[in-house]
């Protein structure tokens, strides 16, 4: 809807997000892996007074999953500092609901669901803590570049893009498989 006067009050912010993956270490400093990845933001266009309410909510969620290779360049102790790179595929949901309430009068409501596959590399540098034998929670930054976000509705192209691309701030565990040979 065209109103005036709406206002953005939310506009979509990075937030940390959370990683889980499952790695097998080739050697001490390299390993191999597979990584999962939620991502969530959102936006809000609102405005109030007493006659009425008019609220534009929108809610993206990300599902990340790729193969990924680590390079440790310092371990001590239970420590270590890790160059890591991931890629794969990133599925996206758009979740809008808008509505107009006038009077405390439901006049309009309108909910659209959007949906969209595409690609993602991500370096990154990750600090890990081993909490117990192969368990390790991992706190890990870099740059997210994401390709071909187009968003569907009901199935049929949009102008509408999902583009996660930017930096990221991740908290999460690993969990080490472990193959060894008797």
């Amino acid at each position: 809807m065209n109103i005036p006067n709406v206002k953005a009050v939310e506009k979509f912010p990075n937030n940390i997000y959370y990683s889980i993956s499952v790695n097998h270490f080739i050697n001490n400093k390299n390993g191999v892996g597979i990584g999962f990845t939620y991502l969530t933001t959102g936006g809000r266009n609102h405005l109030a007074d007493y006659s009425g309410e008019y609220k534009l909510d929108m809610l993206l969620n990300g599902y990340k999953i790729g193969p990924k290779f680590q390079h440790a360049f310092f371990l001590v102790n239970k420590m270590g500092v890790w160059l890591q790179l991931e890629g794969g595929a990133i599925i996206s949901k758009l979740n809008v609901n808008e509505a107009l309430i006038i009077l405390d009068e439901e006049i309009s409501k309108d909910q659209m669901d959007f949906k969209s596959k595409g690609l993602f590399v991500e370096p990154s540098l990750k600090v890990s803590y081993n909490v117990v034998d192969r368990l390790n929670i991992h706190f890990s930054g870099g740059y997210d570049f994401n390709f071909k976000g187009d968003m569907r509705l009901e199935g049929k192209e949009t102008a509408i893009t999902a583009n996660w691309s930017g930096i990221r701030l991740f908290f999460g565990i690993d969990y080490s498989l472990d193959f060894k040979k008797e």
